[in-house]
């Protein structure tokens, strides 16, 4: 099948968004590394070994294009890479990146600072994104989550049973997640979540269970999380 005038549904860009300061860790938390290979070159492995993948487009901070090329080379990337130039926010440096991929039937987008997702929960949210249009990882909330209004007084609990945290990748048929940020962007709307791109167009998103050691590298206790994942997972393959 070749839809969209001749695409194939193989073809898949991914977009690596590694363009946060990292304020919280005191550091650039791409470049942490982790049993010796950078977080931002384990996000980017996930993606470089599967054959659905076409290319890979990296949306970094103008000062650390330079380092981000050099990684790449050093650890042997072999998909076709480009790095971009990130924007003020997650939405402008998405949409930079969005601009440099082919005419591929599918992008996706991932966390840079989101080191442990395996490639096979990959596989499957490009299968369903390919069926329904767009897919995200995700997990069930394991907490009680409760509503609160701006004196923090609780006006609701909500059913934990149709709550789940979103992950990366969020993968889209890549002309649906054209017009939906270009629309966003014509309404001086920006977004922190891909999904709600789609969300507000009305285009349907369906959730992938994943993995909860998925996490995103944002503050301190997360990589001593991550660390004891990778130590645990060394042991099992001894």
């Amino acid at each position: 099948m070749q839809p969209d005038g001749g695409l194939i549904m193989q073809d898949v860009s991914v977009i690596i968004a590694a363009g946060g300061a990292s304020m919280r860790l005191g550091t650039q938390k791409q470049f942490l590394k982790l049993a010796d290979v950078p977080v931002i070159i384990r996000s980017i492995q996930a993606f470089d070994r599967l054959e659905r993948v076409r290319e890979i487009i990296v949306a970094a901070r103008k000062e650390d294009i330079e380092v981000v090329t050099a990684l790449t080379s050093e650890y042997n990337i072999s998909k076709p890479i480009i790095i971009v130039s990130g924007g003020e926010t997650r939405q402008q440096s998405v949409y930079n990146a969005l601009l440099k991929t082919s005419n591929t039937y599918l992008v996706a987008v991932h966390d840079g600072a989101r080191p442990l997702v395996d490639p096979n929960d990959i596989i499957r949210t490009i299968e369903v994104a390919e069926q329904t249009g767009g897919a995200t990882l995700g997990v069930k909330v394991k907490d009680t989550v409760k509503q609160v209004d701006g004196k923090m007084n609780v006006t609701a609990t909500l059913d934990r049973d149709s709550l789940y945290s979103v992950q990366t990748p969020q993968i889209f048929k890549r002309n649906l997640y054209f017009q939906a940020i270009e629309a966003a962007i014509q309404n001086g709307e920006d977004f922190t979540d891909d999904c709600q791109l789609m969300e507000r167009m009305g285009f349907p998103v369906v959730i992938v269970s994943g993995s909860y050691s998925n996490i995103k590298l944002t503050t301190a206790d997360d990589l001593v999380v991550i660390e004891r994942i990778l130590e645990d997972a060394d042991r099992t393959r001894i």
